[in-house]
């Protein structure tokens, strides 16, 4: 992420907005292929740009939370706060 204060993106949000992308039928790589107009310098090609930019953020945090979520690693932290969380009611068991 490109800033601290920027804010997680639900996996659930990101799939079904992935999935509404594709369905759309969109060929976005002919959009981007496209060469910007010979006004570059208008307030509409820089507000182009910055929709680029962000665009290319979303889609490689995309990928970023996807590697994440589909190399298990979620699942292990999981089973780890779920064994940690039960301690301590092993322990009070114990006690009482």
């Amino acid at each position: 992420m490109s800033s601290s204060k920027s804010k997680a993106l639900l996996l659930s949000d990101t799939l079904r907005d992935l999935a509404l992308l594709r369905a759309s039928g969109v060929d976005f790589s002919s959009v981007l292929s496209q060469e910007p107009s010979t006004g570059a310098n208008t307030p509409k090609s820089s507000e182009l740009l910055r929709s680029t930019e962000r665009s290319h953020e979303f889609v490689n945090e995309t990928r970023g939370a996807l590697r994440v979520y589909n190399s298990g690693e979620l699942q292990r932290k999981r089973a780890e706060i779920q064994k940690v969380q039960g301690e301590p009611d092993e322990v009070l068991k114990g006690l009482s």
